[in-house]
């Protein structure tokens, strides 16, 4: 925080808190850290969205989105977090750290974690995802492990190839309105704060539509409770935002093209995926809400019936198993479009040779035969897949895709139906859907 702020003030016209003194452990005269910085007189731009006159508004918004702007002119090599170097006037790029690497116990997992700096966006997304699959086993880690390699599958749906090694430029890491200080008099900004988790990130981070100009857009998909006036206040005010910044491109000299119009569009779906790759508490909201962009709008039912019955997949419990988390393995609390899943006890992968073991309760168990072999009581039926069998099925997953391509008002019910018949022909399935659209 202190390198950063100290680089603010020098190369850009932000204003921030001057820092006077600081201390990062104990050993000082007080006894604790602390730092010493400017008192900055203004009241947050989020105590003022009811009350703020709309020109006053408008005016905010464009220093805003110029000082977005200004942050594209610090690039560096890598990302990651910024630390001194032996020059006292140059920094480099160090371990990256975020809100969502250190909570939780993130912060004291194994050194064999690689934190950064990473050299790729890829690198930077699923090594956000790592930490967070990675944190001190607990009663969501096996949860956390699914839905977090869940997630990573949307990774290829947000990457640019063309920006994939950069560039990386420093970003605020909670650019909002409540780390907005203004003069609602005059109508200008008096300080941005809350610079303790600012990073080097890729240029898709920084060029976004902040969060408080997303609330209506994630408000159906969110744990948290917008209020009416919020809703409304990002739904008029990011055209406002979104042209400013595009103003502020032409205007402002940072020696970098980028096609502003272009990545403000796709940054709702890369923002909020980047949130929920990094962040536990966003997982949910983040399932529903990159499920919807890339699905479409019967996703949801979907989603929660994938992202449920993985829990005791075969996969999910042999990678569980292999990383010391413990699988639920009689399905309690499990829902699945309001049917229950067949009740599965345990699950394991062995060269994808698989078999089912009956066991007295009529509950089946899939195991390699390896570990089964001399099972006492246990009555072994090895899978087999006829040519029949398939084309039975075949027939059956045809008719119902083509039921539901013409008439979508059926879905639940096809849903439920879907349920029992998992051998989906994906190619024909995309393609009927691209036909429709």
């Amino acid at each position: 925080m202190v390198v950063t702020t100290s680089l603010v003030r020098r190369e850009t016209s932000i204003p921030t808190p001057r820092i006077y003194g600081w201390s990062a452990d104990d050993d000082n005269e007080v006894g604790t850290p602390y730092m010493l910085m400017d008192y900055v007189e203004g009241v947050s731009l989020g105590d003022c969205l009811q009350s703020l006159e709309y020109d006053k508004t408008v005016g905010i918004l464009s220093q805003w989105a110029s000082y977005v702007w200004e942050l594209t002119r610090l690039q560096f090599p890598a990302i990651g977090c910024l630390g001194p170097s032996s020059s006292q006037d140059r920094v480099h790029v160090k371990t990256f750290l975020s809100q969502g690497s250190v909570d939780q116990g993130r912060d004291r997992t194994s050194g064999a974690l690689f934190r950064g700096p990473y050299t790729s966006v890829s690198d930077y997304l699923y090594g956000m995802s790592t930490l967070k699959k990675s944190a001190p086993v607990d009663g969501m880690s096996y949860d956390r492990f699914s839905f977090g390699t869940y997630l990573e599958s949307f990774i290829p749906y947000v990457l640019r190839p063309e920006l994939n090694k950069g560039p990386f430029v420093l970003c605020h890491d909670d650019f909002n309105v409540q780390n907005i200080l203004i003069d609602p008099v005059e109508g200008r900004i008096t300080a941005i704060i809350d610079w303790d988790f600012a990073a080097v990130k890729p240029l898709q981070s920084l060029l976004a539509f902040p969060e408080s100009l997303r609330w209506d857009i994630l408000s159906p998909f969110s744990t948290s409770t917008y209020e009416s006036y919020q809703i409304e206040w990002s739904r008029r005010f990011r055209p406002v935002f979104a042209h400013a910044l595009m103003l502020a491109s032409r205007n402002i000299d940072a020696e970098l093209e980028a096609d502003v119009s272009a990545l403000l569009n796709d940054s709702p779906f890369y923002a909020q995926l980047e949130r929920g790759l990094g962040e536990v508490w966003r997982e949910g909201e983040t399932l529903k809400f990159v499920g919807r962009v890339v699905y479409g709008g019967h996703s949801g039912e979907m989603l929660r019936w994938a992202a449920q019955s993985m829990r005791l997949g075969p996969w999910m419990t042999a990678y569980g198993e292999r990383v010391g988390y413990s699988s639920p393995l009689d399905g309690a609390g499990v829902e699945t479009c309001g049917l229950r899943p067949k009740p599965v006890m345990a699950a394991r992968m062995d060269l994808g040779l698989l078999t089912e073991i009956h066991n007295e309760e009529g509950m089946v168990t899939v195991a390699p035969v390896s570990a089964i072999r001399n099972v006492p009581g246990k009555k072994v039926v090895k899978q087999r897949y006829e040519w029949r069998d398939k084309f039975l099925q075949r027939k059956r997953l045809k008719k119902i895709f083509s039921g539901l391509c013409r008439n979508s008002s059926h879905s639940l019910e096809l849903k439920t139906r879907m349920i029992d018949k998992p051998g989906m022909t994906q190619g024909r399935w995309w393609t009927r859907l691209a036909r429709r659209s």
